[in-house]
């Protein structure tokens, strides 16, 4: 393919590169190569072969089209963005995971009962204090009992614990949670996730029986609640009111890549990505504020 095609491809190399803090040694090392490759590619002197590009957006967690297609050219250096900001997190997961009430839903005393829960457990989450696990799935069991009774807030509120678990099992790799004690310190940021799995490499390959143990345990549980997604994505869209919030949840569904076919990671997340964008323009409000980064006063 001729060079033209390719011609974000060195800026977006760099722009990762310098925004995760990394010399293009540690690039290299990563994905086994010359550390003169990178500088190569990032000069566009050289283009990467196919199994090289994939690498390299497989150690930034992105997909070909967006290594090839995006815009990283001037990303800001991430290094010291604090990961324990209790503010900062819970903008990201209110863009990524909305919490829907409305005042004839909380006319339904199971529904009200579940969103009383919900909160509390969510300040649990944003505030790291740890509660008895038992209670989601209690939470879980009142907003399908609401549901039952027309309510359909609890659809919504379903598919926020469904997914907030399917980001989890997106988000973390086995690295991080063999050091996730680095992860809770107090002034942690983003140079500790980076430092204790995030980024991936070609030596995390590993068939090690924990490794095995995590992958096993996300393929279960999109087996698990994959059919429970796809109906309430679909209770949702059929829903006027909740449409906009059913394709919303229907490219994330792709994005974290948690629907069963043949696709790879790689491809069902640029599937999301083009589905998000494409609803962003149509004016869908869930996926242009996901698409829009958390904005810290």
């Amino acid at each position: 393919m001729e060079k033209r095609f390719f011609y974000k491809l060195g800026s977006n190399i760099k722009g990762l590169r310098k925004g995760y803090g990394e010399t293009q040694l540690a690039l290299a090392t990563a994905i086994g190569v010359e550390s003169t490759a990178i500088s190569n590619y990032e000069l566009g002197e050289r283009i990467p072969e196919r199994d090289v590009l994939l690498k390299i957006a497989k150690h930034y967690r992105i997909t070909e089209n967006e290594l090839l297609n995006g815009n990283f050219a001037n990303i800001k250096n991430m290094l010291k963005i604090p990961i324990n900001d209790k503010e900062y997190n819970k903008a990201m997961f209110d863009k990524m995971f909305p919490l829907i009430c409305t005042d004839k839903a909380l006319e339904n005393s199971h529904f009200k009962e579940a969103y009383s829960m919900h909160q509390e457990m969510y300040e649990f989450i944003i505030n790291g204090v740890e509660f008895d696990s038992d209670r989601i799935e209690q939470c879980m069991e009142l907003y399908d009992i609401a549901r039952e009774e027309g309510v359909i807030e609890g659809v919504a509120n379903y598919l926020w614990w469904l997914f907030f678990f399917a980001f989890t099992f997106t988000f973390l790799t086995p690295q991080m949670l063999d050091n996730i004690a680095n992860l809770k310190k107090k002034n942690a940021t983003v140079k500790d996730i980076i430092q204790n799995g995030y980024l991936l490499s070609i030596d995390d390959e590993s068939t090690d029986d924990e490794t095995q143990e995590f992958f096993e345990a996300r393929k279960g549980f999109i087996e698990e609640n994959e059919v429970s997604m796809v109906v309430n994505i679909y209770r949702l869209k059929h829903t006027p009111k909740y449409q906009e919030l059913g394709d919303y949840y229907l490219a994330l569904y792709y994005k974290l890549d948690i629907v069963s076919n043949t696709l790879s990671t790689e491809m069902n997340s640029a599937v999301g990505d083009e589905m998000m964008i494409a609803f962003s323009l149509m004016g869908n409000p869930y996926a242009d504020n996901f698409k829009t980064p958390p904005n810290k006063e």
